[in-house]
């Protein structure tokens, strides 16, 4: 049975001034693996690790960044 519109989960517990927390998603070629990655909004930069082998990366964040929100790890 799909879930009723009003059964909606609100992340921010009714909070009005509550922010989303920032994600990318990253996928892992060595290993397949894809993750999603947050950050703290007062953090410069996104830090992954490939659940698989355990590779790190790291993804600064800065104004003459991209808009793109997935990425390939190779």
């Amino acid at each position: 049975m799909p879930p009723s519109p009003d059964s909606s989960v609100d992340c921010h517990d009714g909070d009005p001034t509550a922010q989303a927390r920032p994600f990318i998603g990253i996928l892992f070629e060595c290993c397949g693996h894809y993750v999603r990655v947050y950050r703290r909004p007062s953090e410069r930069q996104y830090v992954a690790r490939c659940p698989g082998c355990l590779r790190v990366v790291r993804v600064a964040v800065g104004p003459e960044g991209t808009s793109a929100r997935i990425f390939r790890a190779r």
